[in-house]
């Protein structure tokens, strides 16, 4: 599938949410499939929600299938930590734009203006659904 819009001025995925407002709304695009990790989803969604897209999501998984489970496999290890590690990021980051939003609206286009944490690089992709005109 050849992308009739390609968004690359991003860092992060509330830039790439803004920046894609930039691109599309002036073609009359409100809705978009986000397509990012399973574990990115809900704030991906919020920040694409938060700059006046419809989203349809369509979560990727990053694990394989798993094997059954055995009584070593609950003993926490480094992986364990790390996983936890990225599920704490992921909140701080939804709860970081949850603050933003309250103290005022997206930045204009081709600023650079939205906030770097520093710690969750842009790996969302932007789909277009349809043609629906934003509100």
């Amino acid at each position: 599938m050849e992308p009739r819009w390609l968004e690359t001025r991003s860092r992060n995925t509330y830039e790439n949410a803004v920046e894609s407002r930039c691109i599309l709304r002036p073609q009359g695009v409100g809705r978009v499939v986000l397509v990012t990790g399973a574990q990115h989803m809900v704030r991906a969604r919020y920040e694409f929600r938060r700059v006046g897209f419809e989203v349809v999501p369509d979560p990727v998984s990053e694990r394989p299938r798993m094997p059954p489970l055995a009584a070593h496999d609950f003993v926490p290890g480094a992986a364990g930590v790390r996983s936890v590690g990225r599920a704490l990021g992921e909140y701080r980051d939804l709860a970081f734009g949850i603050v933003a939003n309250l103290l005022g609206p997206p930045p204009r286009c081709g600023t650079g203006a939205a906030p770097d944490y520093g710690i969750i690089p842009n790996r969302t992709l932007t789909l277009i659904s349809s043609s629906q005109p934003l509100r």
